[in-house]
C-alpha cells in the first residue's frame, strides 16, 4: 500500500508540473504515460509496454508531421 501511495503521489506531481510547464507556453499537450520507467519503448528491457509504445510513436509522428 506504501508504494501505491508514493507512486500515485509521484504521478500527481508530473502531472502537476507538466500542466505549470505546458501553461508557460503559447501551445502544449502533456502525456504521462502509466508506469515509473523512462525505457518503456525498449522492447529488449522487462520495462517494455507495447501498447504505450505504439502510443508514444503514433503522437510522435503526429507531431512531426504538423511541424
Amino acid at each position: 500500500m506504501h508504494n501505491l501511495i508514493i507512486r500515485r503521489r509521484q504521478a500527481q506531481e508530473i502531472h502537476h508540473h507538466g500542466r505549470d510547464l505546458a501553461g508557460s507556453a503559447s501551445s502544449a499537450v502533456v502525456f504521462v504515460y502509466p508506469g515509473d520507467q523512462h525505457l518503456f519503448t525498449d522492447s529488449s528491457l522487462d520495462s517494455f509496454d507495447a501498447v504505450a509504445s505504439a502510443l508514444l510513436l503514433k503522437r510522435a509522428r503526429g507531431f512531426l508531421a504538423a511541424i
